[in-house]
C-alpha cells in the first residue's frame, strides 16, 4: 500500500525503525502536510540527515517537531526552507541547535522571524553571524534581544548596521556592550544614539 494512503493517526503510530527505513528509500518525499502533522517529536530525528523535508511540509511542522529536528537535520535546509518557518517554529529550536546554523542561513531569516528569536538564541550569534544580517535585520530587533547578544557581537558591528539602531536598541546594551565598542564605532553614532548610550 502506498503511504500516501495511511492517515495522520497511523503515520503517528510507525516506530522509529520504521521511520528509518522511509528515510532510507526516501518515502517521506510522498508524505503530504496533512501526514507530517501526525508525525511526533520523537520520531523526527529517526529520519536520516539526507532526508530533504520540502517546503510544504516543513510549513506544516509545529514548534515542537521544528524543535525535534536534529542540528544535521537544520544545517541542510536551504533560505528557501528557512523562509516557510514562522517566528514560533524558529523560536523553538533549541540554543545549541540553532547556534549550528551557519551564517548564511542566519541572514536569510526575514526580521520577523529575527524578532522571534529568544534570549538564548540571540546570545549564541556569532561574529561572522552579525555581518552577514543587513542593516534592515538588525533595526528590526528588539531593545532586548539587543541585550542579549555577547559583546563580542556588538563588538562586530559595522558602521551602518549600528546607524540602524533607534535610540531604545541603544538602551538595551549593556555595560559591557558599551565598553566592547571601538573608537570608530562610537565615532559612526548620531549624537541621540550617544545620548541613548549615556543612559543605558
Amino acid at each position: 500500500m502506498p503511504i500516501s494512503y495511511l492517515s495522520a493517526a497511523q503515520i503517528a503510530a510507525l516506530p522509529t525503525t520504521i521511520i528509518d527505513d522511509l528515510s532510507t528509500t526516501k518515502l517521506v518525499e510522498a508524505l503530504s502536510a496533512t501526514q507530517v502533522k501526525g508525525l511526533s517529536a520523537t520520531q523526527i530525528p529517526s529520519f536520516g540527515a539526507g532526508v530533504a523535508f520540502n517546503a510544504q511540509q516543513l510549513a506544516a511542522f509545529s514548534g515542537e517537531l521544528v524543535g525535534a529536528m536534529t542540528s544535521t537535520q537544520l544545517a541542510s535546509l536551504d533560505a528557501a526552507k528557512l523562509d516557510v518557518l514562522g517566528s514560533t517554529q524558529i523560536a523553538a529550536i533549541s540554543a545549541t541547535n540553532f547556534s549550528g546554523l551557519n551564517a548564511t542561513q542566519v541572514a536569510s531569516l526575514d526580521v520577523t522571524q529575527l524578532k522571534g528569536l529568544t534570549a538564548t538564541q540571540m546570545a549564541g550569534l556569532t561574529t561572522t553571524d552579525i555581518g552577514e544580517l543587513a542593516a534592515s535585520q538588525i533595526g528590526g530587533l528588539a531593545a532586548s534581544q539587543i541585550g542579549s547578544l555577547e559583546a563580542a557581537a556588538i563588538a562586530a558591528f559595522a558602521a551602518a548596521q549600528l546607524a540602524a539602531l533607534s535610540t531604545t536598541q541603544i538602551g538595551g546594551m549593556t555595560a559591557s556592550h558599551i565598553a566592547a565598542l571601538s573608537a570608530t564605532q562610537l565615532g559612526a553614532l548620531e549624537a541621540t544614539q550617544i545620548g541613548a548610550l549615556s543612559a543605558a
